[in-house]
């Protein structure tokens, strides 16, 4: 073996062009399929951070999340299940609209720093059997009213802040000018970002969820999570609580519409991401076989030029058993020395996904190449090295010494066979790179149709800053004053066209309320969905969100409040009136809100607005409602360019109060890049995978060619000597090269007509027999080929018939 060894890279060396080529070709397919068994692995592989993590079980209100909303679930109810049912150890929350909307900003030393928490329940720990790295978990007294003030910090805001200080536990910290200690912690292992908050501002610590009577009333609000018995399933447990809500529906009938849907938390986190991640497996696998392909053919046509050489071992007493030896251990070795280089591809391309904001994607965050990512690209690399290896090394050991022999002397072919099975790679090299460049098209079909969708409103010129002052106000109106203030300076600068105020920006956080036209009555399964947001007066020219009929709101509508029984102004959007006055006027209509505790409240329709998509692209609008008030999102729309805008804003904030953390601006083209993240991900994947099997197929089909040009150089020399002109001798090897290209097209396109339907759930507004998408692959994959041909026809072409006669 020693000596094989020494034998090869002596070998690849005497040829470091075709050396050259094999490891890029190798280190592109194992690569890529690293690459993506890296990200398989890490998203839907590898065990979730947490002990005996198959029995979390997420539990789901199906009555929201089949809308696209989270699933999340009222306090009441969640206090109710930990008390009744039998199949949980335990169950625990944290609360997503309370870590969005509280404002927390770290003073002391520097400057200030905005802060985001994530609000648990005081047990989300121990359900998820999470220790912490330092210190310890919430105890009772800190998840009550009026108890200490206590934080776990995240390991890296830990790192970060106070460069992984081990006497951090039990130190006060300020926060929002209040004195927190810190308690805890959190393991490197568990990012709550990346689990439970993917592409949203990192979580920088936890902090307990009062369980007080208040907040019963306020409405869906929780996550919920629960650790299953041993030894239950979560069918079991989905009978158990099917009951138990149509027991709590008939006891309690004011929470309106709930239930359960149970489902295992790693499904529920990236289940949705299996069928995608398939195909791209799938999609590397095509890469990779167009690589072993191109592989082949070049060890053939190499194995040609050896042909004497290997003729002379048999003569001199070589094995045919030896003769593969030597020919696998240069294949395998040629494979190996590209995995590495493949691997090194695969470290740079999962750390750059690992570190990327853009991608909304659970988990994503910790891919690697760990490990099982070295020992699947061990034996990538000797499968492949046998894969490729395995033609030329039947060729050589079928060979005919004697016959090689005498051909060799008279410059005669190799055998017909060795010609069509060189062939024969090809067509299957164009037949992949056609089925992927068909399904990269229909991904990047549907991708466009989904950015075409319109949102209602116009993200182009526009920017969002989150305003957190850090200041108490002495009264309500106090802090609204400020507000409007900010507001109106900033629409004082000069780059600014228009400038609003809104509780939440569009695809983020919706509120839900119970909401019914008055006189009308339902039942609580059957009241409708409705979203809430508060917005001041030319929020909606701000946002470009058109005003259908009826007016917007002014300075003369007050903020609104459920405390106060007069009626207040609404404005509803095309989807709301429609659902609840078919046909009719919706202006002058009397809205009621069920809300808090408080008596409901009586609004009358004064506007009508268009829809605007609250929950993702994909989804049609639902009914809205729009309160007058304001928030603290400030949105401002520039005149020209939007940076221009930015550095005036900022100095506006700092002069409104020099202790806030100014908040970096927020494009609203943002938030349309944040809710098509995943689609965007994987069709780039899958697109740079057709493009790089593309790459491969040309230099497969060249290398065809221009093999076939050097074998007939004699007959191209007669041809012209005869009086064939260049235009003839160029169609000629043009024309052998695109019936193969033609013929794999066939195939690969008829392929595809079976197996995109398994992509019909990834599409978006195109179908998987789309036109388009297939034209354009058989154009792309024809051009390439074409121009693969015709460097060895043109080189044909100028071939001197004199130089080819005399040549034996």
């Amino acid at each position: 073996m020693a000596n094989d060894i020494r034998y090869a890279v002596r070998q690849l060396l005497k040829s470091p062009g075709f050396t050259v080529v094999a490891l890029l070709t190798v280190a592109l397919g194992i690569g890529a399929n690293t690459t993506i068994f890296s990200l398989v692995s890490g998203v839907l592989l590898r065990p979730l951070p947490f002990r005996e993590p198959e029995r979390l079980v997420w539990i789901a209100n199906p009555a929201l999340g089949a809308e696209g909303i989270p699933g999340l679930t009222q306090q009441a109810n969640l206090r109710d299940w930990r008390k009744l049912n039998h199949s949980f150890e335990d169950l625990a929350a944290y609360l997503p609209s309370f870590s969005d909307r509280t404002d927390l900003t770290l003073t002391g030393n520097g400057e200030p720093i905005r802060l985001k928490c994530a609000f648990v329940t005081g047990n989300f720990l121990n359900v998820l059997s999470v220790q912490p790295r330092l210190g310890r978990g919430f105890t009772v007294k800190e998840c009550q009213r009026y108890g200490p003030l206590a934080i776990i910090l995240t390991d890296r805001f830990w790192k970060r802040r106070f460069h992984a200080d081990m006497d951090i536990i039990g130190r006060s910290i300020e926060i929002n000018k209040r004195s927190w200690t810190v308690v805890g912690v959190l393991p490197a292992s568990f990012d709550f970002s990346s689990i439970f908050a993917p592409g949203s501002q990192e979580v920088d610590f936890l902090r307990p969820h009062l369980d007080i009577a208040g907040y019963d009333n306020m409405g869906n609000l929780m996550a919920v999570i629960g650790r299953l018995k041993p030894g239950l399933s979560v069918p079991q447990a989905q009978s158990e609580f099917k009951m138990l809500n149509e027991q709590l529906e008939m006891d309690h009938p004011e929470r309106g519409r709930f239930g359960a849907r149970l489902s295992p938390l790693r499904e529920h986190l990236t289940g949705r991401f299996r069928q995608p991640f398939l195909v791209l497996s799938c999609a590397v696998a095509c890469v990779l076989m167009i690589a072993c392909a191109n592989l082949s053919n070049l060890l053939l046509a190499r194995g040609t030029a050896r042909g004497k050489e290997i003729a002379i071992r048999c003569a001199l007493g070589a094995n045919r058993w030896r003769l593969v030896r030597q020919t696998f251990t240069e294949s395998i070795l040629l494979s190996g020395c590209g995995a590495v280089l493949g691997l090194l591809m695969a470290y740079v391309a999962t750390n750059a996904m690992a570190q990327s904001q853009a991608f909304g994607i659970p988990l994503l965050p910790k891919i690697r190449v760990d490990g099982w990512a070295l020992v699947f690209t061990m034996l990538l690399a000797v499968v492949t090295g046998l894969v490729f290896g395995s033609l030329p090394a039947l060729q050589f050991s079928s060979d005919d010494p004697v016959g090689v022999l005498k051909q060799a002397g008279r410059g005669a072919g190799h055998g017909r066979s060795r010609v069509r099975l060189r062939k024969a790679l090809v067509i299957s090299e164009v037949a992949l790179a056609c089925l992927l460049l068909v399904g990269a098209g229909l991904l990047s079909r549907s991708f466009v149709r989904l950015l075409e969708v319109d949102p209602g409103f116009r993200p182009e010129g526009a920017a969002a800053w989150r305003i957190q002052p850090n200041r108490e106000f002495a009264t309500r109106n106090g802090e609204f004053r400020f507000y409007d203030e900010v507001c109106r300076r900033v629409e004082a600068i000069p780059g600014v066209s228009s400038a609003s105020l809104t509780d939440e920006l569009p695809m983020d956080l919706n509120d839900v309320l119970h909401v019914r036209a008055k006189g009308q009555s339902y039942r609580p399964d059957q009241t409708p969905i409705t979203f809430a947001r508060s917005a001041q007066s030319g929020y909606f020219a701000t946002m470009r969100i058109p005003l259908l009929a009826g007016r917007d709101f002014d300075s003369h509508d007050a903020r609104f409040d459920w405390q106060e029984p007069t009626q207040k102004p609404i404005i509803v959007n095309e989807r709301f009136a429609h659902a609840f006055w078919p046909g009719k006027d919706p202006l002058g209509q009397i809205v009621v809100l069920d809300g808090p505790p408080d008596p409901p409240a009586e609004c009358q329709v004064v506007g009508v607005v268009g829809d605007v998509r609250q929950s993702a692209l994909e989804q049609a609008a639902i009914a809205e409602v729009y309160l007058p008030g304001g928030g603290r999102y400030l949105v401002a729309r520039a005149k020209g360019k939007l940076e221009s805008i930015f550095g005036p804003v900022s100095r506006v904030l700092r002069e409104m109060d020099a202790t806030m953390a100014v908040p970096d601006p927020k494009p609203l083209s943002q938030i349309i890049d944040r809710a098509v993240s995943p689609r965007r991900l994987i069709t780039l994947l899958l697109g740079l995978f057709s493009l790089l099997a593309l790459l491969l197929t040309s230099l497969g089909v060249y290398g065809v060619i221009a093999y076939s040009v050097s074998q007939r150089t004699q007959e191209i020399g007669v041809r012209l000597a005869l009086g064939a002109s260049v235009a003839i001798v160029m169609r000629l090897i043009i024309r052998e090269g695109m019936g193969l290209v033609w013929f794999g097209c066939g195939l690969g396109l008829a392929g595809s007509l079976a197996l995109t339907r398994v992509m019909q759930s990834l599409l978006f507004g195109v179908s998987t027999l789309d036109p388009f998408a297939f034209l354009l692959s058989g154009v792309l994959v024809s051009g390439t080929a074409l121009a693969a041909c015709w460097l060895p026809a043109f080189r044909a072409s100028r071939v001197d018939p004199m130089v080819a006669l005399r040549s034996d």
